[in-house]
């Protein structure tokens, strides 16, 4: 089916940056995990079958190739259920912090998928979609003054994709240490109302978890505006969260004018891609997607559209960092004859909580697009 939901191209995004303390403080979960693949629970497992990964990690690439494996699943084997175990203590200043009021979240940029999330034993959350972001609170079963243990179930269906998808914990994890007046993920809009070369309005809105919505609007003196060959990024503090923005404009003509970037006609020359990393599987890496995107800049491409689903959001950094466009492509359905094992057992279980993550992640990424639009037409 074709996708209806295209109508912004994010050229720059404001992204979210690991920030210090006065904020959210966020630390990266990459080691100190163990994995294993069993149908059972984590703990009727022998402690014997579990070693030790790092995240991200797709456990999809680790055997050979096999003709008889879907090809769908480029012949390897994505599917099937995947457990994550993770022991971690908290060190004096962060369990005193969250006995001052604070919160610990475990966000997840993307699983693959229908997971599920237990600390020391209590269910907390999940999310069946895999290529959208998700959190859980931690705060109520938390150990402050010991071990804490938190497990992840995946279970990626069979037949749940024509397209390679990846196994696991294939995008990256953290820990949220969050004040009782956060800002809430996503809430961020920041826009330029008027751009000229002497000066550029920045109107920034944003909402907090208890005092809720706020706004203010500044002025950039002689703005150096964002483009393709100088992807120039501001930074903005926000509830001591660092933030990072561009100034410019586009504006899109049915005639020969055609698409403008501040000012002057820009031919958006594209390419499709999907979010795998081909031998090296789902598992994002940075280093690979920015050789990739630079090997494709020579090439001489300035656009990509994401197929067919929400990209990581690391890659909207480095379209952000190195000056590309991006089609968004937020919603994609399997086709027919795999819906029954695929879409439709999302929808039978999970169908408003689904949909409101589909919606939300495509509203996001429509705002990601408006944010510094000007003199769009």
């Amino acid at each position: 089916m074709n996708c209806k939901i295209t109508i912004g191209f994010a050229i720059l995004t404001a992204i979210c940056v690991q920030t210090a303390f006065g904020g959210v403080q966020r630390e990266r979960l990459a080691d100190g995990w163990e994995f294993m693949r069993a149908d059972g629970s984590a703990s009727e497992t022998n402690s014997a079958a579990w070693r030790v990964v790092r995240v991200p990690h797709d456990w999809g690439v680790e055997k050979s190739f096999d003709p008889k494996k879907p090809y769908g699943d480029a012949y390897l084997e994505p599917t099937g259920i995947g457990w994550y175990r993770r022991t971690f203590r908290l060190d004096p200043a962060r369990a005193a912090f969250i006995k001052a009021g604070g919160l610990l979240f475990f966000e997840s940029n993307g699983m693959m998928s229908h997971s599920k999330v237990w600390v020391n034993g209590k269910y907390v959350g999940g999310w069946p979609y895999g290529y959208t972001a998700f959190r859980c609170d931690l705060t109520p079963h938390l150990n402050l003054d010991g071990e804490n243990t938190l497990v992840v179930r995946c279970h990626n269906h069979t037949d749940s994709s024509r397209w390679y998808t990846g196994g696991g914990m294939y995008r990256e994890c953290r820990f949220a240490y969050c004040p009782a007046d956060y800002l809430i993920p996503g809430s961020v809009a920041i826009t330029t109302p008027e751009v000229t070369k002497a000066r550029a309005t920045v109107h920034v809105a944003w909402e907090m978890s208890k005092s809720g919505k706020k706004e203010r609007t500044f002025t950039v003196e002689s703005p150096r505006l964002w483009d393709i060959d100088d992807p120039h990024l501001y930074t903005l503090d926000i509830a001591g969260e660092t933030f990072r923005y561009g100034i410019r404009t586009i504006a899109f003509y049915p005639d020969a004018r055609g698409f403008q970037l501040n000012g002057r006609r820009v031919e958006l020359k594209g390419v499709c891609l999907h979010h795998d990393l081909g031998v090296l599987g789902a598992a994002y890496n940075r280093a690979a997607m920015k050789r990739r995107f630079l090997k494709l800049k020579e090439a001489g491409v300035n656009a990509i559209r994401c197929s067919h689903n929400p990209e990581d959001p690391d890659f909207l950094d480095l379209c952000d960092e190195l000056g590309g466009s991006r089609l968004p492509r937020p919603l994609r359905r399997a086709r027919p004859a795999r819906e029954g094992r695929g879409v439709r057992r999302v929808a039978a279980h999970r169908r408003v909580r689904e949909a409101q993550g589909r919606l939300l992640e495509a509203l996001r990424q429509v705002a990601r697009a408006r944010r510094t639009r000007v003199g769009t037409r």
